[in-house]
């Protein structure tokens, strides 16, 4: 994918946000992500196939929403049906790190759990990463990265 694609897959993606005044926050919808700021934590809730398009998209949303910001994140790829090697490689990338101080990833089934320990252990990743199986708890653990 070039630059250009993936600029123009975002700013379609910025068209469709949704902005919750009640709660001074930001969120962007991706075809295969949501992405928003609840008290400090970056959350997102990643859907279907990712693939590498799909991954520059959605990281450009998470930038998007942190608006400069290092934060912890929460993922919730309970709903992933697939994610390919190269959507993997961006998502772990170093260049991550400006924008997340760590990454609590909940999964929903064994399956997940199995591509979320997959993606650990492939993917050296650049920050604190950690398994979790509910939102609670892996919002317990980011706390500390706060």
């Amino acid at each position: 994918m070039t630059q250009a694609t993936a600029a123009n897959l975002f700013s379609a993606a910025l068209a469709r946000r949704v902005d919750q005044p009640a709660l001074m926050t930001e969120e962007i919808r991706t075809e295969t992500c949501r992405t928003w700021l609840d008290a400090g934590v970056l959350c997102v809730e990643q859907v279907g196939i990712q693939t590498y398009e799909a991954a520059c998209v959605n990281v450009a949303a998470s930038q998007k929403v942190a608006a400069g910001r290092r934060l912890p994140m929460l993922v919730d790829m309970s709903k992933v049906t697939t994610i390919t090697r190269e959507a993997r490689e961006r998502y772990a990338s170093p260049g991550n790190q400006e924008t997340i101080s760590a990454c609590a990833i909940v999964v929903g089934s064994r399956l997940n759990r199995f591509i979320g320990n997959f993606f650990i252990g492939l993917n050296k990743a650049p920050v604190p990463t950690r398994l979790f199986d509910t939102p609670a708890d892996a919002r317990a653990w980011l706390m500390q990265f706060a």
